[in-house]
């Protein structure tokens, strides 16, 4: 959860969404995110680690948000 709203704060300037708190039960994977960038998702610590020096496609950043049934509010 703190890890979201972390990464959250920093890629869109404090404004935007929080994240609700539910266990999420999509298997541990590493998604792609962009340019040199992966986001490793541990089912067992429920903890997404973003890695990497690159920029992060809000595409791929979207699709990770619905596989792991991230429940988000549109930017304003």
């Amino acid at each position: 959860m703190l890890i979201f709203f972390l990464l959250n704060f920093f890629l869109f300037g404090g404004g935007g969404s929080l994240f609700t708190s539910a266990a999420v039960s999509v298997p541990s994977q590493t998604f792609n995110l962009g340019s040199h960038v992966d986001g490793a998702w541990d089912q067992s610590t429920q903890i997404l680690t973003v890695q990497g020096n690159g920029q992060i496609s809000s595409i791929a950043w979207d699709a990770l948000a619905i596989t792991l049934q991230l429940a988000t509010q549109q930017i304003a």
